[in-house]
């Protein structure tokens, strides 16, 4: 597998280095059992936005024989740049592949604060990365909107709303 990794205008890419054998992806849906005076019912919900995690070892100035071709040989370059996409509040964009370059995942994602990294002995860089899907549509509303706040919270209102109608049957 090839994971890459590049800002949302895609002018820096990031070529993860040392990919492991364990890359999670998750999928899920926010489904609901319903208690009725005939037994439960399982009703099935909207599909939950995306996440891929991993552990790994950004490798600092070795050129390891089993690193990624076009990786980066300075592990500190991978650390900015996932500290600058935290704090400028912009999503990155992820992409894994097979070994035969068929696409896995291709999405713009927001750096989960399972972001950890840490120095080994040998003076590599030992981190763990957590990242969830960032939908596009948030993405354009986002672009013409003041800010990301301000619609995040129309959401969450709309979202309680929603609840309250269809719990009362109106909806």
């Amino acid at each position: 597998m090839f994971l890459t990794m590049s800002d949302i205008k895609a002018t820096s890419l990031f070529v993860v280095p040392i990919v492991p054998p364990d890359v999670e992806f998750r999928h899920g849906g926010e489904n609901q059992t319903l208690q009725t005076v005939k037994g439960n019912v399982r009703l099935v919900g909207k599909q939950t936005l995306q996440t891929i995690s991993w552990s790994s070892v950004f490798p600092v100035r070795k050129n390891y024989p089993f690193v990624a071709v076009g990786s980066r040989l300075n592990g500190y370059e991978y650390i900015n740049f996932l500290e600058k996409s935290i704090k400028s509040e912009v999503p990155i964009r992820i992409v894994a592949t097979t070994a035969r370059k068929r696409p896995i995942c291709n999405m713009l994602a927001s750096i989960d604060d399972g972001f950890s990294w840490s120095v080994d002995t040998a003076g590599d860089i030992r981190y763990s990365l957590s990242l969830t899907e960032f939908p596009v549509k948030v993405w354009d509303y986002v672009n013409a909107s003041p800010t990301l706040t301000q619609y995040l919270t129309t959401i969450a209102v709309q979202s309680v709303a929603k609840k309250a109608l269809s719990g009362v049957g109106l909806l």
